[in-house]
């Protein structure tokens, strides 16, 4: 797992040093500097193919209208399992990983605890969260204008 920490580390450097337009033309920009491979065009956006060595090496990049939003990248194995020493092996796996985005682009801007915890950067042209969802870990890539938006109550929201 190590080895995989590292490769995060180095992912969330990418991301957070990048040039950022969130114009969908990042896309390729953004794969080739990670050496990351798009594997297919959707509707919403493209299915990527990462450098971890995962049963499921793979990113989700959305975007609507041409803008990208944000990019979805699953960060460690899911076992299917609640056997309670794997869930352990999980925790202590999102806390190596947030301890490597630490060293990477300093303390975090927002904590949450918990089985579904969550850590969040939030850096002037990019969002990075570390998510735990059913023990999995996910790191998330987004658009500050479009994470804004998230966050906003709803009666701000457009529909």
């Amino acid at each position: 797992m190590l080895d995989e920490i590292c490769k995060i580390a180095y992912a969330v450097d990418v991301a957070a040093r990048f040039d950022w337009t969130w114009a969908s033309t990042d896309l390729e920009r953004f794969c080739a500097v990670q050496g990351w491979t798009i594997v297919e065009h959707t509707k919403l956006g493209a299915v990527l193919t990462t450098n971890l060595t995962l049963a499921r090496p793979e990113a989700r990049w959305r975007s609507e209208d041409g803008r990208f939003e944000r990019v979805f990248i699953f960060a460690a194995e899911n076992s299917g399992t609640d056997d309670v020493e794997i869930a352990r092996q999980k925790y202590d796996q999102f806390a190596d990983i947030s301890e490597a985005i630490v060293s990477t682009v300093g303390t975090p801007t927002q904590r949450k605890a918990g089985s579904d915890g969550e850590i969040r950067w939030d850096l002037p042209r990019i969002v990075i969260r570390l998510q735990l969802v059913h023990n999995q870990s996910f790191l998330e890539f987004a658009n500050p204008e479009y994470q804004a938006w998230l966050d906003a109550p709803d009666e701000e929201q457009h529909w």
